[in-house]
């Protein structure tokens, strides 16, 4: 944008960079009920469609949910229910990958047993749908009765998935992945 000296009008053009209209996506998947919802994370796939992930508490317990963005459309999609427990206490905290396949990695915690574990999803099309790909894709679990979780961020990079995982609150954990999310060592 530019204006000439003196001259109360701007010129010139500065298109937009981002998605320029807003909307309340935790209320606006057609559920009807409010949620409360926690850590989303956008990512961006080859083609420009933005997929989120967040946390979502209901009265019964928690979900992991996605929503898709599609630009040549400008339309979300409707929420996808990626992983579901009756545990009203329970720490998701997902994260997403995109690898150089396109395929999406979800990556969530999980309880069993008394411990923390890694629960991995993949889509094939834009997080659209989800399969479950691993129940637990860390060798080392983290025991309940010593350590609280947190976030969850991971990335691809070149050859592998770094991950790194919030405990206690001030501590960061790394995880690295050599066969694409199968396994965290």
């Amino acid at each position: 944008l530019w204006q000439n000296t003196g001259d109360a009008k701007f010129r010139g053009y500065n298109g937009p960079s981002m998605v320029q209209s807003w909307q309340s996506l935790a209320y606006f998947d057609g559920s009807g009920s409010p949620h409360s919802v926690s850590d989303p994370q956008a990512i961006t796939m080859p083609n420009g469609t933005v997929v989120v992930a967040f946390e979502r508490r209901t009265s019964v317990g928690r979900e992991v949910v996605t929503r898709k963005y599609t630009p040549s459309t400008d339309i979300w999609s409707s929420a996808t229910i990626v992983y579901q427990t009756t545990a009203t206490a329970a720490i998701l905290r997902p994260t997403l990958v995109v690898l150089p396949s396109r395929r999406l990695l979800l990556f969530h915690w999980v309880i069993a047993s008394g411990i923390y574990n890694i629960r991995c999803h993949y889509s094939v099309d834009r997080g659209a749908n989800w399969s479950l790909a691993s129940r637990g894709v860390l060798d080392e679990t983290i025991a309940i009765a010593t350590h609280t979780v947190g976030r969850l961020r991971a990335v691809f990079s070149g050859i592998g998935i770094a991950m790194a995982a919030e405990l206690d609150g001030n501590k960061i954990r790394q995880f690295y992945s050599t066969d694409f999310g199968a396994s965290f060592t």
